[in-house]
């Protein structure tokens, strides 16, 4: 008779998760009644429990709220993960190289852009615009006016910005990157006459270093220095564009620096290298170069075993590679140093760093620690 209590309860366990109290209540007050009758009753007489079905669905009640719990937590791993495959599928055969994401999303904006009919406005664009974002998995991509024409503005790590080839709805046609003359350029940089109407990274680069947004449109160091061996007719980039990317991969290089001397303790190397590739020699410069330690530090969403990664791998461990390495002075060198990479953490706002299989093994440590919630 217990056996057959215990199977009966356990049986009506199903009915408890779905959430069926009242066949649970009833299957088990059926077999206390028919088994246990008689002690049930004086049970109840006893300690003046009143209806057994009324306490026993109490029970069960009390039961339930941790399988309710449990299930809303799977619940919640379930979509989850759904949402992640279908990004996954959105994704499928796309490369992992920021830098190719970027040209093939460029690409395909472009195409968007011209087979769109009428007058073309930014809503419009942005309607385009969404699926190329899900399907390259980049972090932004917006559509902005310069010199009477679409452009969009691509943004992983690094940036681009491309001119989509057509004219926009709300300005008079002008003379694009490919036309414009030297002239035009130079008018649209007098435009420019504060770091906000740039991007929020040239404006917090002006707020560290003083001077750099002047310094970035200047003949120096700057946007007329590029624009000086250019000839009307050209094709060359624009102000805007040619700010946007300069404080971007500034303000890059900065949050690489910052990460490499809170996780390793060190500086920012400078310092090239020459790595034998096939039969050529080939100059990398590492992130990271210590007593112990060749490494490099990649905000990026995904991150996979590049030929850049390669050749830092093997300026790592050039002791196994006689003759393939050299300082920059062409003299070979031997170390057996650990090869390490930083990559985002698992707080970060677009979740922590996908590394490929063939790079997992290859690096000695990985160091899951950029982030970008609450850090200067």
């Amino acid at each position: 008779r217990i056996a057959q209590v215990i199977t009966s309860f356990l049986d009506s366990m199903m009915a408890i998760a779905a959430g069926n109290v009242e066949a649970a209540a009833a299957r088990v007050e059926t077999t206390l009644a028919g088994l246990l009758t008689l002690a049930v009753n004086f049970l109840a007489g006893f300690a003046g429990l009143g209806r057994v079905a009324d306490q026993v669905r109490g029970v069960i009640a009390r039961i339930r709220a941790p399988i309710d719990r449990a299930l809303d937590s799977v619940i919640a791993w379930i979509v989850t993960m759904a949402r992640r495959l279908g990004r996954f599928i959105a994704q499928a055969g796309v490369p992992n190289d920021p830098g190719e994401r970027l040209r093939l999303a460029a690409r395909a904006a472009v195409t968007a852009a011209r087979a769109l009919r009428g007058s073309v406005t930014a809503p419009i664009l942005r309607g385009a615009l969404a699926a190329i974002r899900l399907r390259y998995g980049l972090t932004s991509i917006e559509p902005f006016e310069q010199g009477g024409r679409w452009w969009v503005r691509a943004v992983i790590n690094p940036v681009l910005v491309q001119d989509l080839g057509v004219v926009t709805g709300t300005a008079a046609p002008a003379a694009g990157a490919a036309t414009a003359t030297k002239a035009q350029a130079i008018t649209a940089l007098n435009v420019i006459t504060t770091a906000s109407q740039v991007s929020t990274a040239m404006v917090d680069l002006e707020a560290d270093e003083a001077g750099i947004f002047a310094r970035y449109k200047g003949a120096a160091d700057g946007y007329l220095l590029y624009l000086n061996p250019k000839n009307d007719g050209d094709t060359f980039d624009l102000p805007l564009p040619y700010l946007r990317r300069r404080a971007s991969f500034k303000k890059g290089k900065a949050i690489e620096a910052f990460w490499i001397q809170k996780v390793l303790g060190a500086g920012k190397n400078n310092t090239p290298y020459k790595v034998k590739v096939g039969t050529e020699w080939q100059t990398f410069i590492p992130d990271v170069v210590t007593g112990s330690v060749v490494g490099d530090c990649k905000d990026w969403k995904d991150i996979s075993f590049t030929a850049q990664l390669r050749a830092f791998h093997a300026i790592a461990k050039s002791s196994t590679r006689a003759g393939e390495v050299q300082d920059g002075n062409g003299q070979p060198i031997s170390w057996a140093k650990s090869f390490v990479i930083i990559v985002r953490a698992k707080s970060h706002t677009e979740g922590k760093t996908t590394v490929s299989g063939n790079l997992t093994g290859k690096a000695d440590m990985i160091h899951y620690r950029i982030t970008d919630k609450d850090v200067k």
